[in-house]
């Protein structure tokens, strides 16, 4: 059964917090199932990644899945940064989080 796929709104858009926790994992930078990426982040997040080359979508067996290219790791590093920034109370919800953060 596929995940069901999150809708985001104007009031509610969805985050870099959303971003980072989707492909943020325990050992560093973790590749999504497309349907489980879509259920955290929506389908605008990914398909605006995908323009700007931040993700690429793969296949490995019959499981397509997004993956954080270099560039899109450097951008979500930043951004993530920045948010957390603008948004300190965010933090304690955001996902393995690196030491220097």
């Amino acid at each position: 059964m596929k995940p069901e796929v999150k809708v985001f709104s104007r009031d509610e858009p969805c985050t870099k917090l959303n971003i980072w926790n989707a492909f943020k994992g325990v050992r560093g930078w973790k590749r999504v199932q497309v349907d489980v990426a879509h259920s955290i982040v929506g389908l605008n997040a990914p398909k605006n990644m995908l323009s700007n080359s931040y993700i690429e979508k793969g296949v490995k067996g019959a499981e397509e899945y997004y993956y954080l290219t270099e560039i899109g790791k450097e951008w979500l590093t930043i951004k993530f940064r920045n948010y957390l920034l603008t948004h300190p109370d965010k933090r304690k919800l955001a996902l393995n989080l690196p030491k220097s953060f």
